[in-house]
């Protein structure tokens, strides 16, 4: 309990957008409040876009997981300062989002 504050569920927010587009801005405006009221931390993160078919090699949805794993590390490594319950993490992704969190899910190399 750092500071007297208890520490509290965590909710990582991933948006859709067909992997090539889409922002966190929505989820902070309009479904953050709702995880916040039932006493979670809500964090919603941003990835790396994917690049296009034509485009060549560049940014894939494997690649956009690990960014979402390394949004989750980063967030759990500050647990203590944030005051999250290590323990209790929900990974929620909306389209394209449940996805990639699908691959972070069953993919322990991500």
């Amino acid at each position: 309990d750092p500071g007297g504050v208890a520490p509290r569920p965590l909710v990582l927010l991933v948006h859709g957008g067909s992997w090539v587009g889409g922002d966190k801005e929505s989820y902070e405006r309009d479904i953050v409040p709702w995880w916040l009221e039932r006493g979670y931390l809500a964090a919603p993160v941003n990835f790396r876009l994917a690049t296009g078919i034509s485009q060549g090699d560049g940014v894939k949805p494997r690649d956009q997981a690990r960014d979402i794993a390394s949004a989750l590390g980063w967030l759990l490594s500050k647990a203590e300062e944030y005051h999250i319950d290590s323990r209790r993490v929900i990974l929620v992704g909306y389209s394209s989002g449940a996805h990639l969190v699908a691959l972070l899910g069953t993919d322990e190399r991500l």
